[in-house]
């Protein structure tokens, strides 16, 4: 049976969540000759390789690659992703995901069924060390724990996108839009690659039993991890839009519109008693002081 899918984990330093990322792709309902598991190291210098090897060999059955990127980026690590996959679709997942145990099948019955589809994303569902939903949390800021949730029918991505910790892709289409941008190195990877899709005009699926729980680490979410998140996605997006000074300066006036909103926003969760949310306002303000930085 042939591999129709390759199912591809980028990581760096993080073999404590990798093991239970490989775990989890290791028990899909799916034949496992239809699937592949692709981790790229990019330069991991903690447990990963004996993380990953370990894995290779107490699951004999999964079709399996163990691979070193050494030019550092996920752009990077995401780009021999694709070189080196067998599948004709090939799925990223991060290492701190759990996959569904539906996720590969979903993945094929979706690319099969929607042919005039070049791209899915599905659900994303964080999981904290709290264990319980963040009280500032909104749908406006779900971009900050990679929330993603549209319902539970399958439809188009309209205005949005996929998270890059659970996206799907044609391997041909990659020859059409091109790879990732290997400036970006940490975060709008997924964001350019879309903007890709929708230049070259192609459709994005959204199919909410393509899911992954994906974990949120205290740290991340501390005043100081969203003030730090916050800059990191101003800054990239900025590298994103490096090539275009109209571009650069629409998304400075849309930052500020957005700020302006996000105030109104927050009166109105004061009123409804739900002040933490008000903190979209400090998230906002912190995008656009990274967007402004050199």
């Amino acid at each position: 049976m042939e591999i129709k899918l390759s199912i591809t984990i980028c990581t760096y330093n993080r073999a404590e969540y990798l093991k239970n990322a490989l775990a989890s792709l290791a028990k899909q309902s799916l034949a496992k000759k239809s699937y592949e598991v692709v981790v790229i190291n990019n330069n991991s210098n903690d447990g990963t390789e004996s993380v990953s090897l370990s894995f290779e060999k107490s699951n004999p059955e999964v079709n399996f690659q163990y691979v070193i990127e050494e030019r550092q980026g996920l752009s990077f690590a995401r780009n021999k992703g694709i070189e080196v996959a067998r599948g004709d679709y090939i799925a990223f997942i991060d290492d701190d995901a759990i996959a569904d145990k539906h996720y590969a099948a979903s993945v094929i019955e979706a690319l099969d069924t929607y042919q005039g589809f070049s791209a899915l994303g599905g659900k994303v569902i964080p999981f904290y060390d709290q264990g319980v939903e963040l009280k500032w949390l909104s749908k406006y800021v779900w971009g900050m724990v990679a929330k993603v949730d549209l319902g539970d029918e399958i439809k188009p991505f309209t205005k949005k996108y996929p998270a890059g910790c659970n996206m799907v892709f044609r391997r041909n289409i990659f020859e059409k839009i091109g790879l990732f941008d290997t400036e970006l190195a940490n975060r709008c990877d997924d964001r350019y690659i879309f903007s890709q899709v929708k230049k070259h005009r192609l459709k994005v699926l959204y199919d909410p039993r393509v899911a992954v729980e994906h974990y949120i680490p205290s740290q991340r979410v501390t005043e100081e991890g969203i003030v730090k998140l916050s800059k990191l996605n101003g800054s990239e997006h900025r590298k994103l839009l490096r090539d275009s000074k109209l571009k650069q300066f629409t998304k400075f006036v849309d930052y500020v519109v957005k700020i302006g909103l996000s105030v109104i926003l927050s009166i109105g969760f004061i009123v409804k008693g739900e002040p933490e949310k008000a903190k979209i306002v400090k998230i906002m303000y912190y995008s656009l002081v990274g967007f402004m930085s050199k």
